[in-house]
């Protein structure tokens, strides 16, 4: 069955920048995974006293590391004038902070259905994966910077590709439309255990895990 991941932005905006620091138009697919695996490791309290994830956990990353979105319908974004091509707002951070920090831009998204960016699949995850994925994707709150709040749900059963979709070429990872291409950094096996062990590194004291919530995790499943 067909999959998708639809990121919804509740201030039809996003503020991000790309590892070397360039301002990124949208969020990688890249960025949404890592943020699933930081809910994962921060919200579901599954882990063994050798800090791994239950199964079902790692199925998810796993399909997701292994399956890269076949299609992505980005965002539309807000011209300001015929002849430009982003609207910028800019938010003022702290005084003492570099005039340059202060200014941080985001892009503005249309507040309608086209202003959400949708991650599509041709051949979804099975049915305990797709659920995995949905709870991961509810407990994320923002994508990029703190000022970009997103609501992230899944969808199945539409007609692949949705119109104005971005196709992935396999061969180089680049979504492409006629002869537009756009690099985006995906996920690839092993990542997960990359970012583990980088943590590792980085935290060799265990954070304390947070009480174990007994409500059923919130998801929302629609079709497109």
């Amino acid at each position: 069955m067909t999959f998708a991941i639809r990121i919804h932005f509740l201030l039809a905006s996003y503020q991000g920048a790309s590892e070397y620091g360039e301002k990124e138009s949208f969020p990688t697919p890249m960025r949404l995974y890592q943020a699933m695996v930081s809910a994962a490791h921060t919200v579901f309290s599954s882990e063994n006293s050798q800090g791994m994830l239950d199964k079902r956990l790692n199925a998810a990353l796993e399909w997701l590391e292994s399956n890269p979105p076949e299609a992505i319908r980005f965002p539309e974004i807000v011209s300001q004038s015929p002849t430009s091509h982003n609207a910028i707002a800019y938010r003022r951070k702290a005084d003492k902070a570099p005039k340059a920090e202060r200014a941080r831009s985001a892009v503005m998204y249309r507040t309608d259905e086209q202003g959400d960016m949708i991650l599509e699949w041709k051949n979804g995850p099975d049915d305990e994966e797709c659920s995995t994925i949905a709870d991961l994707c509810w407990e994320i709150p923002f994508l990029g910077g703190a000022g970009s709040p997103v609501r992230i749900t899944v969808e199945e059963g539409f007609d692949f590709p949705l119109p104005d979709s971005y196709m992935l070429r396999p061969e180089s990872q680049s979504l492409m439309e006629v002869e537009r291409a756009r690099e985006l950094p995906c996920p690839a096996p092993g990542l997960h255990q990359e970012l583990m062990e980088h943590y590792t590194q980085a935290n060799p004291h265990p954070a304390s895990k947070i009480p174990k919530d007994s409500s059923t995790k919130k998801r929302h499943r629609s079709q497109i």
